[in-house]
């Protein structure tokens, strides 16, 4: 279930596909893509559970095929880490399955770095769900409506800015330049104000500027996320190569065809 406004806003504290609906789509936002918009108040953003593999992962003899992300039905409950800890998704017991072999292996002395229990570490990271959240922002480029999907890190970044300038009663006053570069752990989400409106902005971007007023603007999260029940989360597991069989799962049945 994604979590809107305060709700989501309260997982980016550092102490801490049937799909949903059509209204709504994801901009790409791959490293070199660049924006100018303007920023919505901190409050509306989204948050939601994410679990799937982007790209085939090889970890020594094993091999877990890509499989598009999905958000479970019904999340697990998590601690203030983000760690699902009761009402465990099938990838939440997938995961669990590396990891209690990893820590067992810790306490009888193993570090965690070794040839044993990285590996075991590293398969239990590809099945763990993260946690990403959803920014919206007014194109300046169409006027319209874009959302972006970050990591907790990225959100951070942004929402820092955001912040700062929602506290001084800027946002309407300001444009931005949203850009990721780099790759891997090397990415990097940036915002920056532009300075000179007139200067910098074409007449189209200005002329939207000008007549958007992000206070008024809501957001709409619906039909963003891919939501996937219990059965779907298993034929998603099954398909990355994974044995369910391990954590005690069956392949559930398929509904017999019936003839015509």
């Amino acid at each position: 279930m994604v979590l809107a406004g305060t709700s989501a806003l309260a997982m980016l504290d550092e102490s801490g596909q049937g799909a949903s609906g059509n209204d709504s789509s994801f901009s790409k936002f791959s490293s070199g893509t660049k924006f100018i918009v303007k920023a919505l108040a901190p409050d509306k953003i989204a948050s939601f559970d994410s679990y799937g593999i982007f790209k085939d992962a090889t970890i020594g003899e094993d091999t877990f095929r890509r499989v598009n992300s999905f958000e479970p039905e019904n999340p697990s409950t998590k601690n203030d880490k983000g760690y699902a800890t009761d009402n465990l998704t099938p990838w939440d017991l997938a995961a669990n399955f590396y990891n209690d072999q990893a820590q067992a292996l810790i306490e009888d002395g193993a570090d965690k770095d070794s040839a044993t229990v990285k590996p075991l570490r590293s398969k239990a990271a590809v099945f763990r769900l993260k946690q990403r959240f959803i920014l919206p922002f007014v194109d300046l480029d169409t006027g319209a409506l874009i959302y972006i999907d970050m990591s907790k890190l990225q959100a951070q970044t942004i929402l820092k800015v955001t912040k700062k300038q929602h506290e001084k009663g800027k946002l309407n006053r300001l444009a931005f330049e949203l850009e990721k570069s780099g790759s891997g752990k090397d990415t990097v989400v940036s915002m920056t104000p532009i300075v000179d409106i007139e200067d910098e902005l074409t007449d189209k971007q200005q002329a939207n500027f000008a007549k958007v007023d992000v206070d008024t603007v809501e957001p709409n999260f619906n039909g963003l996320t891919f939501v996937a029940n219990h059965a779907q989360q298993v034929e998603n597991l099954v398909a990355t190569g994974f044995d369910i069989s391990a954590i005690g799962i069956e392949v559930p049945e398929k509904d017999e065809e019936l003839p015509f």
